[in-house]
């Protein structure tokens, strides 16, 4: 199957098409049917590269154990939705909402996730390095037991988000709202709270 990346073809359009329609999520030409589309897709492999879902409302899917590499979910909605044990690298998941999902035992690489909304979500036991969550929102997030080297959640606002027994080495918090987050047993004197300076 052909998952190149094309634009979308409702005129005047320039958002990437869907990997399995000619059109972008908002010109679907029958849109209510855009979530069974996209779970359908997926649903015939584990292995997903360079693929754009951007937009799409997944709903109780189940998708532990896939690997994706270089794919689009930018402003996608995932609701009850399982990534256990996924494998995540060079993906886009700005603007993307998460509720009620587990990531538990993930590998995340080199991922973009700017401007996310968590709610709910548990990432426990992952590997999420390099990766990026700048100016997300999290509520009741649990990162525990996880290596976030050399993560970004720069300009974010964190509301009981756990990183309890986690690696924050060169983690960055700057400009980060925090409501009864829990470093407890983490590294949190190898992360970044404050921007540096630079000296004249």
């Amino acid at each position: 199957m052909d998952t190149s990346k094309a634009e979308c073809a409702f005129s005047g359009c320039e958002n990437t098409a869907l990997s399995f329609s000619r059109f972008c999520a908002q010109h679907l030409p029958e849109p209510q049917k855009q979530s069974e589309l996209a779970q359908d897709f997926l649903a015939g492999s584990e292995d997903h590269s360079d693929i754009c879902l951007a937009g799409i409302t997944f709903s109780g899917i189940n998708l532990e154990g896939h690997r994706f590499t270089d794919c689009i979910f930018d402003g996608a909605v995932f609701v009850d939705c399982s990534l256990e044990k996924s494998m995540i690298q060079g993906c886009f998941f700005s603007n993307a909402r998460f509720e009620n999902c587990r990531f538990s035992g993930c590998e995340i690489r080199y991922s973009v996730f700017c401007g996310a909304d968590f709610r709910e979500c548990d990432f426990q036991g992952s590997d999420i390095l390099h990766s990026n969550f700048n100016g997300m929102h999290g509520f009741r997030v649990n990162f525990s037991d996880s290596d976030l080297y050399y993560s970004s959640f720069v300009t974010s606002h964190l509301e009981e988000v756990r990183f309890i027994d986690c690696n924050l080495k060169k983690v960055s918090y700057v400009n980060t709202r925090r409501d009864k987050v829990n470093f407890k047993y983490s590294n949190y004197e190898e992360a970044v709270f404050a921007a540096v300076q630079n000296e004249t």
